[in-house]
């Protein structure tokens, strides 16, 4: 599920910050040396911002490339500054209740 268009809108959001928090907790409980909880919470955190940043997500077309590098690429074949400014979330199955 998308939420936001990149990493920067999100800012000091309060997922990452949750997620970076629950994801440490667990690790710590599991007796791990706090070098490799770190990297633990920093792998995990990388990995929640290319579930939910669009810029960061796979394209649907092309699973080599994301969508920031299709950004780019179109930017930089056209010779014009795109900018994404709003986008919509279609999910297949979801109720309409």
């Amino acid at each position: 599920m998308v939420r936001e268009l990149g990493a920067l809108d999100l800012g000091e959001n309060l997922h990452v910050a949750a997620e970076e928090g629950a994801v440490a907790l667990e690790e710590r409980g599991e007796d791990q040396a706090e070098a490799i909880v770190e990297r633990i919470v920093e792998g995990r955190i990388e990995k929640f911002l290319d579930e939910f940043c669009l810029l960061r997500q796979v394209y649907i077309r092309d699973d080599a490339i994301t969508v920031e590098k299709l950004l780019l690429q179109t930017i930089a074949a056209i010779g014009e500054n795109l900018i994404i400014r709003r986008f919509a979330r279609w999910e297949l199955g979801e109720n309409l209740q």
